[in-house]
């Protein structure tokens, strides 16, 4: 791991971009805590590839270790705003991975920032924060029906592909929503509803998705 020097740092970050070595990567890091903020400052001002390898070894660290990372909940929380999808979707990634050491109760004042991506154009960001949601209600049960309100809601939802409006995109979109609520039905407080987004999704143009929703209503039906 780099000792001191940005230039150092990007040498190191275009490394671990090349060897795709992001195992090392994580043990470094794990090993020198203190320099997730060189990683963090790299995310937030360097203007080349280097960004990204920081942003995915950061990603993996709250994987392996959330706890050294959670110091720097608030320096990530700016990241779901970025310009750049892929420093977006890794503030999603990120935060919904911390939100199983939030001792501090930082994620309840982001719900309503974090579950309005669900909304936005691009469905690979919604996708992203459908992707989370088991966590999330792991930490936060009493959410479930609020966040289960969120999940359903997207059926109504417009997704573009390439500036065009996506039917496609908001069914694949559909079919995470599926495994998201598969992951946490037991918990879920009106089943029912679920079982009935399951059941309006089993004709789906997508075949895919409607093999997901047949096989949901089989597992779950009573």
């Amino acid at each position: 791991m780099p000792e001191t020097g940005s230039s150092v740092v990007r040498a190191w970050l275009t490394d671990i971009s090349w060897t795709k070595n992001f195992a090392r990567a994580d043990q470094d890091v794990a090993s020198e805590p203190l320099r997730i903020r060189d990683l963090l400052d790299s995310v937030n001002s360097d203007q080349g590839n280097t960004k990204f390898t920081a942003e995915k070894i950061l990603r993996n660290l709250s994987q392996s270790h959330p706890d050294l990372l959670y110091p720097y909940f608030d320096a990530i929380v700016p990241w779901l705003d970025s310009p750049h999808a892929f420093i977006q979707w890794g503030g999603i990634f990120i935060l919904g991975n911390l939100v199983r050491v939030d001792v501090d109760h930082r994620f309840p004042a982001l719900f309503e920032h974090f579950f309005a991506l669900l909304n936005q154009p691009a469905m690979i960001t919604a996708a992203h924060v459908v992707a989370i949601v088991p966590q999330i209600i792991q930490q936060y049960p009493d959410w479930e029906p609020k966040v289960t309100r969120r999940l359903l809601a997207v059926s109504a939802n417009t997704y573009y592909r390439k500036n065009q409006v996506s039917s496609e995109c908001r069914n694949i979109l559909l079919g995470h929503v599926l495994d998201s609520l598969d992951a946490y039905y037991a918990q879920a407080t009106d089943q029912d509803v679920i079982l009935d987004f399951a059941q309006s999704l089993a004709d789906n143009s997508r075949a895919a998705v409607a093999r997901k929703a047949r096989k949901f209503l089989e597992q779950h039906q009573r």
